[in-house]
């Protein structure tokens, strides 16, 4: 996709987000943007330190079901090469170049593996502060990702404005309990 093109439909995806009054808005404009990069899924969540559960965090997913089930049941949150890293860095990265550039734990290699058994062959991760000074992220993962140049910045600029459009969402629904949307 030339560069241009990129911009260009990062820009309206921004637009169509900050309207969005409802995590399915979000999710159908986030998904289609994402798709045109080879991703198929993404995560939006606080990043509580290791040791604690993930799910209450999550501000919106679209993990495949038995994807979500097995990596909140076999707890790999906490030992996720991918999130732990972005507790160090502030810059967003492919997961494939965190992986190569990390010596990772036979417990870190069980969650990489499981996840491309399920087809989560590489991604891109966007660590975010939010309004509590918390961490937050949003994680693109896809089975073929072909990232040109200049999308990295435009998927950046997109997940910030998904970040906070999810946010916004949660904070004026309180009584909203799915969060899924697979």
């Amino acid at each position: 996709m030339p560069s241009n093109q990129i911009e260009i439909q990062a820009f309206e995806a921004i637009t169509a987000l900050q309207g969005c009054a409802s995590i399915s808005a979000i999710d159908g404009i986030l998904t289609k943007y994402i798709g045109n990069f080879g991703f198929e899924h993404y995560i939006i969540s606080e990043m509580p330190p290791a040791g604690f559960k993930l799910e209450p965090h999550i501000l919106m997913q679209n993990w495949p079901q038995s994807w979500y089930d097995h990596y909140l049941s076999q707890e790999h949150y906490d030992h996720d090469p991918i999130a732990r890293h972005i507790e160090t860095s502030i810059q967003p990265h492919r997961w494939r170049d965190i992986v190569e550039t990390h010596r990772c734990t036979p417990r870190q290699r069980r969650v990489l593996l499981d996840a491309t058994e399920i087809g989560m062959n590489d991604g891109f991760i966007i660590p975010l502060y939010g309004a509590t000074h918390l961490l937050n992220c949003i994680s693109f993962s896809g089975e073929y990702v072909d990232l040109p140049p200049r999308a990295t910045d435009a998927l950046y600029m997109v997940g910030m404005y998904a970040h906070e459009s999810a946010r916004s969402v949660v904070e004026l629904n309180p009584q909203r309990q799915k969060k899924t949307l697979n």
